[in-house]
Parts: C-alpha cells; sequence; structure tokens
C-alpha cells in the first residue's frame, strides 16, 4: 500500500511538472511538492527534510526527504539533473551520484533505519537514459533496462561511497516519458525514474 502510494504520489508530481503547473526550478522545489502531496494524503505524517540519519557512512550525512506514517520510516533520495542554457550536467558525476543515492537508501534499509526506501530522479538530457560510450566511472550504469541484481554489490567510488553495499531486491533502471529511440518525447519536458529498494 505505502508503495503504491507513494508512485502514485510520484505520478503526481510528475503530471503537474508536465502540465506547467509546477514551475521546476530546482530538486528542493520537487522534494517540497513530494512532500506536500504526501502531507495531503496522510494527514498525520511526520516529515522532515534534510535528516541527519547516517551514522558513519562515507557519502554524506543527510536524507533528502524522512517521512514516519503510524511508525513506518521512510527515505527517499532525489536527483534533478537539468541542462541548462548554456550548459550540460557533469554526466559522469551525476551517474555516480545517482547510483550511490540508490545504494544509500539500501544501507539504510539493511541497518534498519528505514522501512521503505525509494529514489526519484527527473532529467532533460538523454545521456542518462542511453548506453552510449562511456568512458568513465563505466560500472555506474543508469541507461535504460540495466538491471542491478539481488545480493550482488553495488559499484564502489574510492572517492566518496566506499561502502560495500549490497542490492536488496533486483533493480531495473526503467524511464519513463522516452520514445523507442531512448529520447525524451518531444512534447515532454523531462524523463523520470522511480526506484524502490
Amino acid at each position: 500500500m505505502i508503495e503504491n502510494d507513494f508512485f502514485n504520489i510520484w505520478n503526481n508530481v510528475r503530471e503537474k511538472i508536465e502540465n506547467k503547473e509546477i514551475e521546476c526550478s530546482s530538486e528542493k522545489t520537487v522534494v517540497f511538492y513530494f512532500a506536500w502531496f504526501v502531507k495531503e494524503k496522510y494527514k498525520n505524517s511526520k516529515i522532515n527534510f534534510e535528516k541527519s540519519i547516517f551514522n558513519n557512512f562515507s557519502d554524506g550525512k543527510f536524507l533528502d526527504l524522512y517521512i514516519e506514517i503510524d511508525c513506518i520510516r521512510i527515505g527517499i533520495e532525489f536527483k534533478f539533473l537539468k541542462k541548462g542554457s548554456k550548459h550540460n550536467t557533469n554526466q559522469t558525476e551525476s551517474r555516480i551520484k545517482i547510483i550511490n543515492d540508490i545504494k544509500r537508501i539500501s544501507w539504510l534499509k539493511e541497518k534498519n533505519y528505514i522501512d521503505y526506501g525509494y529514489f526519484f530522479c527527473i532529467t532533460n538530457e538523454n545521456p542518462y537514459i542511453t548506453e552510449g560510450r562511456k568512458k568513465k566511472s563505466v560500472d555506474f550504469k543508469t541507461y535504460h533496462k540495466i538491471k542491478y541484481i539481488k545480493d550482488t554489490v553495488f559499484p564502489i567510488d574510492n572517492e566518496k561511497s566506499k561502502e560495500t553495499v549490497k542490492v536488496l531486491r533486483d533493480i531495473e533502471i526503467i524511464w519513463e516519458n522516452i520514445n523507442s529511440k531512448l529520447k525524451i518525447l518531444q512534447k515532454s519536458q523531462y524523463a523520470y525514474l522511480k526506484i524502490s529498494v
């Protein structure tokens, strides 16, 4: 029930962005609106932004969104990768961050800090969606339909997230709002990704 509700809330955020009912200017905007819709659905929820929850974890201390609903603990990480008018995002670094965020919430769940963990991502850049000929950090794969198999180990970034963390259940990266050529739909502003760990 929680998973369906949270995916529906994400779909609601996505729909409002696509219909331009939400001005999507930054990751913080996305996090705020998601929390707003959670509060509408679950009046008794307790919501904490940027919660310090990672004890002795190498890649940062703060979780984007921590929610409690009737003693159920939910941790969520978000990424908003938006090409500006002059520059692309740093795609190699951002691929690492996407996988590290999924790894972070998997670690929290494995260590019993949360009961449910989600990762949500928005981008207007196609290179995250396609395999391409990436030469740097090639283990950090975010392209459409790539799978991370249960009990395998997430890629390790020696600079940041050094922990060995197992994949808790099969994860398939499925980008939404893309066409058969793995390009963001022309009528759409963004591609969207949702992951449950």
